[in-house]
């Protein structure tokens, strides 16, 4: 036999078997990548249920994944049978190939108030993507989702807002009832018109001086109705928490917001300044505890919720206990409504004109815009 032909033979026979083996051997732990998928931010202490997802890419015949929460965090729930040990979860999936993920759930402490650091690898090699959950902190000049014992809340500091440089008036804005049952970003989602909308805007500044000089608090609701004494705990742990003045505490009220405006207003008249209500969902009361009191309503000719008689009744009551009431009926063909409300700079200045302490007088003659 030709000696050339026994070598080309053995040649092609080591080339094939090479061929072979590179074809099973094992694919490399090194062919799989990962990237982390957080939440950008959270605000609220002792939040539940932050999902996490970790995808994975590529091809392996087996995945290892360690993954460590922040300090302080529990794991509130794991799926993709995750194994966890303390502060850390752990997944061994086999013949990966293309894309998946895993997914657990976690819990914030307590006393969360600073960024939160995940960590994790994958087969021994860092996992990519987002690695930090910003917290939230009160910042002046923006508009910023918090929280405290009684509510999740939008909150908006003066731009030269500081705890050593004097007190600032409060403007307390509470919702109607469309978003209850959603969340607190449909706050801010939902109105088309509103002291949050106009807060967005820092150009707004010039146009509305009062509203940009308060503190202004959107709590959220999650029940067709607000309690009053958790509003009133909520107040007081806002002013023990940011430097309001306790004499120029005012609130806006909306639709059902306005409803506990009235029941607020008749049951702590000497915690607010002023109260401003607009399109009630329900006949207010009026005590002799608003005797003085500034109050500002506004309803509009087509009444929705309540009979117009009943709103005619109220201003009645208003003027025969002294109240200092202003009245506004907002003609029917005047669409939006709310813009044509919230909008007005006349709002925000008439409430910054009212002073518990001092109880201004001659409201009901003010002039109207």
């Amino acid at each position: 036999m030709n000696t050339n032909r026994l070598i080309s033979r053995h040649v092609l026979a080591v080339m094939l078997i090479t061929f072979f083996t590179l074809i099973w051997v094992p694919i490399s732990h090194a062919d799989v990548t990962a990237e982390r998928v957080l939440p950008q931010s959270y605000y609220l202490q002792n939040q539940q249920n932050l999902m996490v997802k970790i995808k994975i890419t590529g091809e392996a015949d087996s995945v290892i994944i360690t993954e460590t929460i922040p300090t302080g965090w529990s794991i509130y729930r794991v799926l993709n049978d995750g194994v966890v040990n303390g502060n850390t979860i752990s997944w061994e999936l086999t013949a990966v190939s293309g894309s998946t993920k895993v997914t657990y759930y976690v819990n914030t402490p307590d006393a969360a108030e600073s960024d939160a650091v995940f960590s994790g690898v994958i087969n021994g090699d860092p996992i990519g993507g987002n690695n930090v959950m910003v917290f939230h902190q009160p910042t002046p000049g923006m508009q910023l989702p918090m929280s405290n014992s009684f509510y999740q809340y939008w909150l908006y500091l003066p731009s030269d807002y500081s705890d050593q440089e004097g007190q600032r008036p409060l403007i307390l804005f509470l919702h109607g009832p469309c978003i209850v049952d959603l969340n607190l970003d449909e706050v801010l989602i939902y109105y088309d018109a509103s002291p949050l909308i106009i807060l967005e805007n820092p150009d707004h500044a010039e146009t509305y001086p009062e509203l940009f000089q308060s503190i202004v608090v959107s709590p959220y609701s999650t029940t067709p109705a607000w309690d009053i004494q958790r509003l009133k705990d909520f107040l007081t742990e806002l002013l023990s928490t940011y430097s309001i003045d306790p004499n120029r505490v005012y609130l806006i009220g909306h639709a059902i917001g306005g409803d506990a405006g009235w029941k607020f207003a008749n049951s702590y008249p000497d915690v607010l300044a002023a109260f401003f209500s607009f399109q009630l969902n329900n006949i207010p009361s009026v005590s002799a505890n608003l005797a003085g009191f500034p109050v500002w309503l506004y309803e509009f000719e087509t009444q929705y919720f309540i009979p117009f008689e009943s709103i005619e009744a109220c201003v009645n009551d208003l003027a025969s206990v002294g109240a200092q009431y202003v009245y506004t009926l907002i003609p029917k063909e005047i669409e939006p409504l709310r813009a044509y409300v919230f909008n007005n700079p006349e709002l925000y200045r008439w409430l910054h004109q009212q002073n518990k302490q001092t109880r201004l007088s001659g409201i009901a003659d003010w002039e109207m815009y």
